[in-house]
């Protein structure tokens, strides 16, 4: 008689079969199972646990090398920005001829008065060509056309090693593309060098 097969015949219906047990369980001399209780203990999940500290601190680790990188592009676009902003806004004062070129620019094209200020020095004296750009835009109102102001090649001569004087043509150009008519001026601009060189007089020459 085969107690592991309770359905074969010559097995004793009413007779008690033999727990099956687990490879860790203990052994009991003699211990029996009643008839209907399953075979063998339950399998239970053991539920599940508290994350363990190293994939926590991993998890960490990664948040954090986001909101580095995050932080890093985010500076960087703010740095970019400002040299962009500051090559707009800030002249070139390297050369007196330069300068003169942008102040020229600056003043007769009617640049931004904070970019034309650092193009100037701490005591100007541009009254006459202030006076000049003025009396251009009275003759642009009166005519109805926009006076093209260019300046020829620059004649330069050095007094000391921080003044420079510069002489050009200014020459003046209106009216339509066929029919337009030039007046010629002669100026001397006086340029020294604060921080770079600037703007500080200017005197038309007769």
């Amino acid at each position: 008689m085969d107690p592991s097969k309770p359905n074969d015949p010559q097995v004793d219906q009413g007779q008690p079969i033999p727990r099956s047990r687990q490879a860790n369980d203990e052994v009991l001399e003699g211990e029996v199972l009643d008839r209907g209780i399953p075979i063998g203990s339950p399998r239970t999940d053991s539920p599940p646990g508290p994350i363990p500290k190293q994939r926590r601190a991993t998890r960490r680790t990664i948040l954090w090398t986001l909101v580095g990188i995050a932080a890093f592009v985010c500076l960087g676009g703010l740095g970019v920005g400002y040299v962009y902003y500051d090559n707009a806004t800030t002249p070139d004062r390297r050369t007196p001829g330069g300068t003169l070129e942008e102040y020229l620019d600056s003043r007769l094209n009617g640049g931004a008065p904070e970019r034309l200020q650092l193009l100037i020095c701490r005591s100007p004296n541009l009254r006459e060509f202030d006076d000049f750009v003025n009396q251009l835009a009275a003759k642009e109102s009166d005519s109805g056309h926009k006076i093209k102001v260019n300046a020829s090649t620059y004649d330069f001569r050095s007094t000391s090693d921080d003044k420079v004087e510069i002489e050009t043509d200014l020459v003046m150009t209106a009216g339509p593309q066929n029919a337009s008519e030039y007046v010629k001026q002669h100026w001397q601009f006086d340029l020294v060098r604060e921080d770079g060189w600037r703007v500080c007089g200017a005197h038309r020459l007769q």
